[in-house]
């Protein structure tokens, strides 16, 4: 009876003192063109401190209006996340280093980042993971999607206008001379 309590008791010393270990990774996922989508799905094992930082950059297609969006919807399956304490997940502009506001939606379990401008930006998912001895490491899990804006509708019709009248302007000088 001693010999177990001892060695549970030696388990969770060895697992606070592993989980004291800090990890960091940086995945790049490069640039992600107008009118085309990016889409990841990470299943990421995690064991003690860690940050996981993902790099994103959104190109310009000519228009600041243009929207850009990101997704990340969480699988936030009680069964995976129970190995978690303090799991957060949040979007970042590079060049100010400063967290940008989402809306999340419960019922899809979705944080979504909309009308974003053309830049590079940084998803960091961080918390802290533990597991029993001989337990495989929790996974967080999502689903991200970046989606780089294609002009609106309103944006072609707005050129074919401009452009029927420069038309009209042309035909008119060279009636008159």
């Amino acid at each position: 009876m001693k010999i177990t309590e001892t060695l549970k008791t030696l388990a969770f010393i060895a697992t606070l003192v592993t989980s004291g270990v800090a990890s960091a990774t940086t995945t790049d996922w490069g640039t992600v063109a107008p009118g085309t989508t990016l889409t990841k799905t990470l299943s990421v094992p995690q064991l003690g401190s860690f940050a996981d930082y993902y790099n994103v950059a959104l190109l310009t297609s000519g228009s600041a209006a243009l929207k850009r969006s990101i997704t990340i919807t969480l699988d936030e399956d009680a069964n995976k996340l129970s190995g978690f304490t303090g799991l957060a997940y949040g979007l970042y502009s590079s060049l100010t280093n400063s967290l940008i506001p989402s809306t999340y939606d419960a019922l899809s379990k979705t944080y979504s980042y909309d009308a974003l401008s053309a830049g590079a930006y940084f998803l960091k998912i961080s918390g802290i993971g533990y597991a029993d001895p001989g337990v495989e490491a929790p996974k967080y899990n999502a689903l991200v999607s970046i989606t780089a804006a294609v002009p609106e509708p309103e944006s072609y019709t707005m050129l074919l206008a401009g452009l029927g009248l420069m038309g009209v302007v042309v035909r008119r000088r060279s009636q008159s001379s």
